[in-house]
């Protein structure tokens, strides 16, 4: 099967009775937080038991948006006509509903055994973003390797290492990212 985006890559019939369309998980949890955390929730127990705790370890293509945007009032109409808005608007909600969902792990688990680290895909200095295609150019590759240098990712492997090393947590429960 491929990965379907909506309206640039189709969904995949099944060949059953009744047929069955299936669509890419991306589209409902882009990142996988909502599975990781069922499989921390239904497994707590024996984390607690033998480990040291979970680092969960997020890649990601953007950063988070820090504060809610002003709407625009283009209208209905404007939005049935423009499918990638839809999709934008469905990655912001799968940011709220992951935030809720790492919430309830740092509950679960709490700030000693919990930790969240963030990797972040920005493109550099007077530089476009590499483009969401099947074909990355030399230009765009290299972008991304370069991403991996930033002080943001920087320090967010180097507190990987760390808690991977160690285990021992950070003083204060405070994601990355946020």
């Amino acid at each position: 099967m491929n990965a379907t985006y909506p309206y640039i890559l189709p969904e995949v019939s099944l060949p059953s009775e009744p047929s069955i369309d299936i669509m890419d998980a991306g589209f409902r949890d882009n990142y996988g937080i909502s599975l990781a955390a069922r499989f921390l929730e239904v497994y707590q127990d024996w984390i607690r038991e033998n480990t040291s705790g979970v680092v969960l370890i997020q890649i990601r293509s953007w950063d988070k948006e820090p504060r809610i945007k002003e709407a625009d009032r283009h209208g209905v109409i404007r939005d049935l006509f423009n499918p990638l808005g839809i999709v934008g608007q469905q990655l912001r909600q799968q940011d709220f509903e992951h935030d809720a969902q790492i919430s309830f792990l740092f509950d679960l688990f709490g700030p000693q055994m919990f930790d969240v680290v963030r990797f972040i895909y920005q493109p550099g200095e007077n530089q476009d973003p590499a483009s969401m295609s099947f074909h990355l150019t030399r230009r765009e590759r290299d972008n991304i390797l370069a991403a991996w240098s930033l002080p943001h990712n920087l320090e967010a492997l180097s507190k990987t290492i760390q808690l991977l090393d160690t285990g021992e947590r950070t003083d204060s429960p405070k994601m990355d990212g946020d």
